[in-house]
């Protein structure tokens, strides 16, 4: 029996590239995840354009294509929802404008399928990583973060917010409730509590182009992570 997996797309106004980035996703699965029941999951979260109507279209043409909208904007809350009412074996998600390169997305489900580890993420600052496209301030940003965190927390993860992640279902029974953040924190937080826990993660190099046209607020998410790390080095895990 084929083990199940969805791969989870969180959108908030893509409509020039949602139809094309789930054609790209359509096509490799047919070529490569044949093995796998795969579905792919679009979480619209309050997109004012017509993302939302895009991705209806797209579940007509495709029977393995779902679209849900929520009213709240923002990565964690997408990612909750997704994953909580999935009853799928495996739980991925990347980023719509697929800005990590799909060729790691084999590999990426590998480690948590056939090595047993519990989290598999993708990550941009290990010593085979290959990051393209992106700016000075962006990459210092990144790992001044990853510094930060890693030193508060004793953390041995590098990337952790690279939007390339895998999770068992059992693994993220056990932690979403746990999450506080609905929004970009989530990932750090979930990292953080899932080596507190001491699951399994491994950490894969991915091929990353960074899209000069997202809509990430770099700022307003840099205070709202160290809020984030703040909460969680004073309140505790």
């Amino acid at each position: 029996m084929k083990k199940s997996l969805d791969i989870v797309l969180p959108v908030y106004n893509e409509q020039s590239i949602l139809k094309q980035s789930v054609s790209i996703i359509c096509e490799f699965i047919i070529n490569n995840l044949t093995s796998y029941d795969t579905n792919i999951i679009i979480i619209d979260n309050g997109s004012t354009d017509s993302t939302f109507e895009i991705a209806n279209q797209l579940t007509k043409s495709h029977h393995n294509i779902k679209a849900k909208k929520i009213k709240t904007k923002g990565r964690g809350i997408a990612l909750k929802t997704a994953w909580s009412e999935s009853s799928s074996d495996l739980l991925l998600y990347m980023d719509v404008d697929l800005s990590t390169d799909l060729s790691s997305l084999k590999p990426l489900i590998y480690e948590i399928d056939f090595n047993n580890f519990d989290i598999a993420i993708g990550s941009r600052l290990l010593k085979n990583s290959v990051v393209s496209n992106r700016k000075f301030l962006r990459t210092l940003t990144s790992k001044t973060y990853s510094f930060l965190t890693r030193f508060l927390f004793l953390s041995k993860i590098r990337d952790f917010q690279c939007g390339f992640k895998i999770i068992n279902k059992h693994t993220a029974n056990t932690l979403l409730p746990k999450i506080k953040d609905s929004g970009w924190f989530f990932d750090t937080e979930l990292l953080l509590l899932a080596e507190k826990k001491k699951f399994k993660i491994k950490e894969i190099p991915v091929n990353w182009t960074d899209d000069r046209d997202s809509k990430v607020n770099v700022i307003k998410t840099i205070i709202e992570d160290i809020k984030g790390l703040i909460r969680m080095r004073i309140w505790g895990l």
